[in-house]
């Protein structure tokens, strides 16, 4: 059983300092969309690759994968992440990497990406409009938008954690690799909402 100390909880719960980096940094911008539609924007990944998610005509669905370097939960899920992303990335399903921690740095992102075999394109988010626009809480979390940029998913990736520090012997319900399945075979979403159980998203001093 993962053991989470009060420091570790103390600390994804304070206020953080938010810092402003120049280079591969996720910004936005947004056209008009329903309540359940992302509108259409683009992204700067860490290498400096822009995209546009939501783009007229695509036939790609998105998952947004929300995670901090330092913590642990999000970190045991990154095999099975990158998994996912090998078993659906063939059938034009994207995973985008975002850091919600405003003082995650490019060096420290390419150090965690390496570390943990992450292949998929990682952004950073210091100002949290993507975080803010999903209105994402914790990591891991995870947010599917299908080729329409409509939000068929939000949650956590499985239910092996049912509490914090707490968790199963192995995860009985996959609700991301269910959602991505359905999405495939184009058959109806099992469950839209689930509760991501994790890290905090540090909040910022605006906030």
């Amino acid at each position: 059983m993962l053991q989470i100390s009060t420091a570790f909880r103390k600390r994804f719960a304070r206020l953080r300092w938010c810092s402003w980096w120049a280079t591969a940094v996720l910004t936005l911008s947004f056209c008009t969309a329903s309540a359940d539609t992302l509108p259409s924007f683009q992204i700067t990944d860490i290498k400096g690759e822009t995209r546009t998610i939501g783009e007229q005509g695509s036939e790609t669905s998105n998952v947004f994968v929300f995670i901090l370097n330092d913590c642990p939960i999000s970190n045991q899920y990154q095999p099975k992440l990158s998994r996912l992303a090998s078993q659906f990335g063939t059938k034009q399903i994207r995973f985008h990497f975002i850091h919600a921690d405003p003082q995650t740095t490019p060096p420290l992102a390419r150090k965690h990406a390496t570390d943990f075999h992450i292949d998929s394109p990682i952004y950073l988010d210091p100002q949290h409009h993507l975080v803010k626009r999903l209105k994402a809480t914790m990591t891991p979390e995870v947010v599917v938008l299908d080729r329409h940029n409509e939000l068929v998913y939000q949650g956590r990736i499985d239910n092996l954690y049912f509490k914090l520090g707490r968790k199963r012997f192995k995860a009985t319900e996959h609700n991301l690799k269910d959602t991505l399945k359905a999405i495939v075979d184009g058959t109806p979403i099992p469950t839209a909402r689930t509760k991501a159980i994790g890290c905090y998203i540090p909040t910022l001093d605006s906030d």
